[in-house]
């Protein structure tokens, strides 16, 4: 290019000396030479092309199209346009007639949640070859998910449209017959062990220097590979954990071809360094850390890698330095802001720091790492599930005030964990726990609230909610006071809390989750806004009886009692058996309903009070709560409800107050301590056997004697004491009417 500028140059020159000006332009680029535009000499001046373009012939799904770029020179030049994918519907392309290819029958597909693409999930043809077709049912099939062909010992050959791109899991997994593979070039992801047990695998002259490749991806390093590896030039893609337990390979060299790194490359490896060649497109080495250059993503890493400072990661990805055995140290630099999955599970990590510019620590991240203290910054709002799991050395915990979510199981394992620590205890009330092991007080059992030790919590009144499991295990807490702000307590919420022994849940609370107070083995007495999850009416469903905030798991101390109530279908009685605390003696409920089978069978209780909203108790409401000695029906009940008191036999005097105008079957049968009782003025029914076996009943008290019959015949009630004969043995099978 530079001789032909010199001859222009003359010959401008010449044109110049002849007093003739030349003013065009001259060597066109092409699209196959990838020139960049030519600047040419016109008269005085250089001239640089400036194309147009304008597509000169519209692609179509069988035929490519012209792109037409012109210069204002007039000069130009053509590109072809790549055809354009069919447009299938009703299994015909609209533009081109064509029927849409069929795939091979017993292919199992899934449409994407937003409906622009199908994924292959599974096959239970009988076919031994299989074509994966571009499109199903007129739209485009993207991936062959985990597991999708497992184990189908039958196929013999799969031929893969070019819209894949993803491969899952061992997709592939088990194929025993399955020799010969090719793979299109629009695959960029291949999942752990794809191929894994393929004939394809198996077969010894597919394998060079101890590693499996298909076309240009590698697939699979097996453990005895060693020393320092060079990736063939031209490989595309790098699977999934291509590289684990490779334990004594010392270095990688990753040519500029590769464009695709799976996740987890070096899993379980004792490498030494990395090296990727000038020119990737893709990523970089740097500290000898594998880095995906745009996205400043660390993929890789081993166990001399030091992270990059400059700014150039800001995130460390899944698995990057997963399985490290060596890698006991490492500094993460204030650049990071997400560290992924399993970046570091199972290194020797006796020590580390989070920087304050972390938001998201993804599942697994730490497990099995050896440090004894960990502080979580105030900047990071979620941990993934099982983030620290097995972090068996792990004593300490500072959990920042940003932290809104913590996964399921985060610190399971962490057996030697002995204080928590926090600033914000409003903050803590709203984090979502995945579960108890999520919060590190299942183990740890003392709470630090700015240094100090916590046993008597005062929750802040700008909270209105508390979490799930927010206070589970939290053994050193003697009391708790809750503020009128507070609307909800959620399930497992002070689970285990076992020097609790006494609760007063104020009325603001509207719900509270299931075994919300599991656990709480000294707990004497429990003052409550409602009997279950809410207050509910006998129409409603799922109408919980009181053992529900004690939960259906056993714990030292828990009464197992069985309870009758409402489910899903007011048709339908289901039942529980609940886990409530032996300790507990007084209850306290403040408000709304006392429906069927509330405090069915508490057999420890001693004492409970009745709001003035309840209106009806209902059917077997305090059945066998044989304990019970103390109960005040208040004035607002005017019916009480079949089988209500029966078995209550600690119960000696009982008021029935003059607002109640039924007394329902079997109402207080068997109260065998029972010696007296006054039916008031108002009550107009009493039910069969209402009184049955009541053992010391000796005196029954009509406040008003007038109308009452029984089998439709009067009968006088004057006699208190042959009223007691009556009811407990010669008409206890009936009911008693009055009439007004």
């Amino acid at each position: 290019m530079k001789q032909k500028l010199v001859i222009m140059l003359f010959t401008a020159c010449m044109a110049l000396s002849c007093t003739f000006a030349l003013a065009a332009c001259s060597n066109t680029p092409n699209a196959d030479n990838g020139d960049d535009p030519i600047i040419t000499p016109s008269g005085d001046e250089q001239h640089e092309h400036s194309y147009t373009s304008e597509a000169t012939t519209q692609p179509t799904c069988t035929q490519e199209g012209v792109m037409t770029y012109t210069c204002t020179c007039g000069d130009s030049y053509t590109e072809s346009i790549p055809t354009i994918a069919h447009n299938y519907v009703d299994g015909v392309c609209t533009m081109c007639n064509s029927p849409e290819p069929q795939p091979t029958e017993g292919l199992e597909f899934t449409l994407s949640d937003d409906g622009t693409e199908y994924a292959v999930t599974g096959y239970n043809g009988t076919e031994t070859e299989v074509t994966i077709t571009p499109t199903y049912k007129g739209i485009p099939v993207t991936s062959i998910e985990d597991y999708a062909f497992a184990v189908c010992q039958s196929l013999k050959s799969i031929t893969i449209s070019n819209s894949i791109t993803n491969i899952g899991d061992e997709a592939f997994s088990g194929c025993s017959s399955l020799a010969s593979i090719a793979l299109p070039d629009s695959v960029k992801r291949i999942g752990y062990e794809a191929f894994e047990g393929t004939a394809y695998y198996h077969n010894e002259s597919n394998w060079e220097n101890d590693v499996l490749y298909i076309d240009n991806y590698l697939i699979r390093a097996r453990s005895s590979i060693s020393g320092e590896y060079v990736i063939n030039p031209g490989t595309t893609t790098i699977a999934d954990a291509a590289f684990e337990k490779c334990w004594y390979l010392s270095s990688i060299t990753i040519p500029n071809s590769v464009t695709s790194i799976g996740r987890a490359v070096s899993f379980n490896c004792n490498l030494s360094n990395f090296t990727v060649a000038d020119g990737n497109p893709v990523y970089h080495c740097a500290g000898n850390c594998i880095i995906e250059t745009d996205s400043k993503t660390l993929i890789a890493g081993c166990k001399n890698s030091i992270i990059p400072t400059d700014g150039s990661v800001t995130s460390i990805g899944d698995y990057a330095f997963g399985f490290c055995l060596n890698l006991t140290s490492i500094t993460i630099p204030d650049s990071i802001t997400s560290i992924g999955e399993g970046a570091f599970s199972f290194c020797r990590l006796t020590r580390i720091t989070i920087p304050n510019s972390t938001i998201y620590i993804g599942n697994y991240a730490f497990e099995g790492c050896n440090f004894t203290s960990i502080t979580i910054p105030d900047s990071v709002t979620s941990i993934g599930s099982y983030a620290f799991q097995h972090c068996g050395m792990l004593q300490i915990v500072k959990i920042g005030s940003g932290v809104t979510s913590i996964g399921v199981w985060t610190f399971y394992g962490c057996g030697r964990l002995r204080e928590v620590h926090i600033s914000d205890i409003a903050a803590w009330c709203n984090i979502h726990f995945g579960g108890h092991y999520a919060n590190p007080l299942t183990y740890a059992h003392d709470l630090y609230l700015n240094g100090q030790l916590v046993t008597e919590l005062a929750i802040p009144d700008s909270v209105t909610s508390i979490g799930s499991c927010a206070f589970v295990g939290y053994s050193s807490l003697r009391s708790i006071t809750i503020p009128d702000s507070v609307t909800s307590i959620g399930n497992l919420a002070f689970s285990d809390c076992s020097r609790l022994t006494s609760i007063t849940i104020p009325d603001s609370v509207t719900s509270i989750g299931k075994g919300a107070f599991s656990g709480c083995n000294s707990l004497q007495s429990i003052k409550l806004p409602f009997v279950g999850e809410s207050i509910k009416s006998e129409t409603d469903t799922y109408q919980y009886p009181f053992g529900y905030i004690f939960g259906d798991f056993s714990y030292t101390g828990g009464t197992r009692t069985e309870q009758y109530y409402y489910g899903s279908t007011t048709d339908k009685i289901t039942h529980v058996f609940y886990y409530i605390p032996s300790s507990l003696k007084e209850v306290t409920i403040t408000g709304g309903n006392i429906l069927r089978g509330a405090f069915q069978n508490c057999s420890k209780l001693t004492s409970i009070t009745l709001p003035e909203s309840v209106t009806s108790i209902g059917e077997w409401a305090f059945y066998d709560c044989s304990n019970l000695t103390s109960i005040t029906i208040p004035d607002s009940v005017t019916s009480i409800g079949d089988s209500a008191f029966k078995g209550c036999s600690s119960l000696t005097n009982i008021v029935i107050p003059d607002s109640v105008t039924i007394i329902g079957d079997s109402a207080f049968a068997f109260c065998s301590n029972l010696t007296s009782i006054t039916i008031p003025d108002s009550v107009t029914s009493i039910g069969k056997w209402a009184f049955a076996d009541c053992s010391s009943l000796s005196s029954v008290t009509f406040e008003n004697m007038e109308g009452w019959t029984v089998k439709g015949e009067p009968i006088d009630v004057t006699d208190h004491a042959q009223n007691a004969v009556y009811f407990t043995d010669t008409y206890r099978l009936n009911v008693w009417t009055r009439s007004e």
